[in-house]
């Protein structure tokens, strides 16, 4: 609700504009030449194959990984990965893609999450750089997200905060 997804989808179709040379509607845009966008960012389970939604996360990072084989820059949008799966098995394959793809430094990456775990494990890391989107909160339960993008690591809590306003927890607890 921050604006993440938005915001990696703007960076993917104002990339794709650029190269095919029309108008990218940003204020400004420079970026390098690139053969290819690539994304994790629509993932779906198969039922007809029997694929789970965490095998096709699986798949789609396989054919991601291949990708970064090749020597020319992409731009590679990742948006949290590994929700398909238990947060612990999320940590540590989240954890194994990051390693990984800082082998890959041709390519520009962009990956959110909101396994803080992760975030605080590579933060001394200098070929990672962390943003976030700023969200205001008040002591009486309130939020407001501003969209505005700051260098560091956020360590806002809000999810619950929002099933209580939203009236989900009340609405369980009545019989």
């Amino acid at each position: 609700m921050s604006g993440k997804t938005t915001f990696m989808r703007s960076l993917g179709v104002g990339a794709l504009l650029a190269h095919l040379g029309t108008g990218v509607p940003a204020q400004a845009m420079t970026i390098s030449f690139l053969q290819g966008v690539i994304t994790n960012m629509h993932v779906e389970d198969n039922i007809l194959m029997g694929e789970s939604y965490f095998f096709a996360e699986v798949k789609r990072m396989k054919l991601t990984a291949e990708k970064l084989l090749q020597p020319q820059p992409h731009i590679v949008l990742m948006d949290e990965l590994f929700k398909g799966t238990n947060v612990h098995d999320a940590y540590e394959c989240t954890r194994a893609v990051v390693e990984g793809l800082l082998h890959h430094p041709n390519h520009i990456m962009i990956l959110s999450t909101h396994l803080y775990e992760v975030a605080q494990h590579f933060s001394s890391e200098p070929g990672i750089f962390f943003d976030y989107f700023v969200t205001e909160m008040t002591q009486d339960g309130h939020y407001k997200f501003t969209y505005e993008l700051k260098p560091g690591i956020s360590n806002d809590r809000i999810g619950y905060r929002i099933l209580q306003k939203e009236g989900v927890i009340d609405l369980l607890k009545k019989r």
